[in-house]
């Protein structure tokens, strides 16, 4: 059952674990496609553009579905794991600095209004690769 957030009863939870979907609620630019077009006509290992991987994984966006897709063709690799890893550190790389350009000022996101929603859990853990759970759970200790 999808319900909001003030209908889940912290009863029955008393630990949290989310990821990039709680940024991306206030910070658009944390969307996929928003940081795929930073990178989208940057070449990147042999491809001359970013953008060309992605078409070849069914025109998608997903940064960490290219990285697994990438990996999963390392692991099987028998000649070339070289160019293989260095095409994979160069994807992540380019997520990395992506997010770091788009990256909002802690002023610009309700930080504080986060972190007391996250209060009421015991611990608190994300995947996310940005700031604002840090920003939020850091203004309510």
């Amino acid at each position: 059952m999808i319900c909001s957030w003030n209908e889940i009863p912290l009863d029955d939870y008393r630990n949290i674990i989310f990821g990039n979907g709680l940024s991306r609620t206030y910070w658009e630019k944390f969307s996929y496609t928003s940081l795929l077009s930073i990178y989208d006509d940057r070449p990147v290992g042999r491809y001359l553009s970013t953008r060309d991987i992605f078409k070849k994984l069914d025109n998608t966006s997903n940064f960490e579905e290219v990285l697994r897709a990438i990996y999963h063709a390392y692991i099987v690799s028998i000649d070339n794991q070289d160019a293989i890893r260095t095409l994979y550190n160069s994807i992540r790389k380019a997520l990395i600095e992506a997010v770091n350009t788009v990256h909002p000022r802690s002023n610009d996101v309700p930080s504080a209004n986060i972190g007391e929603c996250l209060s009421k859990y015991g611990a608190v853990f994300t995947t996310n690769y940005d700031l604002i759970p840090y920003w939020a759970t850091s203004r309510i200790c």
